[in-house]
């Protein structure tokens, strides 16, 4: 995450894979990030389990809050709802998720 004044370095999120996309939260304060292990990579490797979740940071603290599976191929492309309440994410597996986010918005009190 950068500063936009002043081209600083804020955070940098770890991932075990590639990253494609992120999208700050609307409201809360959150940051969901995408990709995952190159397909081909995926028969030449045991650590398949969530190598295509959605991570979702808290963007303040930097800290790792959730993953999200789902996508059995890399996320090329993630939004939120403009409420917040829901996040859509696009991927190499030719599908389309729509996770809603219900027990964040109750942690996070949106308003």
């Amino acid at each position: 995450l950068y500063d936009a004044a002043s081209m600083g370095t804020v955070f940098e999120y770890k991932a075990d894979w590639q990253i494609n996309s992120g999208q700050l939260h609307p409201k809360a304060g959150l940051l969901a990030l995408g990709g995952g292990m190159e397909a081909r990579d995926v028969t030449q490797t045991e650590q398949t389990e969530d190598c295509f979740a959605i991570l979702i940071y808290d963007a303040v603290q930097g800290t790792l809050q959730d993953l999200i599976g789902g996508h059995i191929g890399p996320i090329h492309s993630l939004a939120w709802s403009p409420n917040g309440t829901a996040l859509v994410t696009g991927s190499e597996d030719g599908a389309v998720m729509l996770t809603r986010f219900d027990e964040i918005v109750n942690k996070y009190q949106f308003k």
